[in-house]
């Protein structure tokens, strides 16, 4: 595999929507392949519509990765509270701290609106 040399760029949500749709083109050429072309799920517009909505989650982040001046890919994502079906359909394989997070908030303790940011944080910093 050969190196791409590549300007990155991180984006807050309010920049990340001045460029939604290099963004968009870039996952209409992606998508633009079997199985996904004719699953609605995967199609540009539910795309547009499930990043539109993004911005509005908290810690929203987009990372480019610019050739020449053109988007050739980028990661995007944020953190997402603990009473969210894809936390909860994970049941009791969570992490222990996103179990015992939830529970203290069902009994009015701590603030856990930023769980999977801060477990993030951690596995990150013992990764290496």
């Amino acid at each position: 595999m050969q190196a791409v040399d590549a300007e990155y760029q991180r984006h807050d949500a309010v920049s990340a929507k001045a460029i939604i749709d290099e963004l968009t083109e870039v996952y209409a050429r992606v998508y633009d392949t079997p199985p996904y072309t004719g699953d609605p799920f995967f199609s540009v517009a539910s795309f547009h519509g499930r990043l539109e909505a993004a911005f509005d989650t908290g810690g929203f982040e987009t990372v480019t990765a610019r050739q020449e001046g053109r988007i050739v890919g980028y990661v995007h994502g944020a953190t997402l509270p603990t009473d969210k079906p894809w936390w909860t359909s994970l049941g009791d394989r969570r992490p222990g701290e996103l179990r015992t997070r939830e529970r203290r908030d069902d009994h009015g303790g701590c603030n856990a609106a930023r769980p999977g940011r801060n477990l993030r944080h951690r596995t990150a910093a013992t990764a290496g």
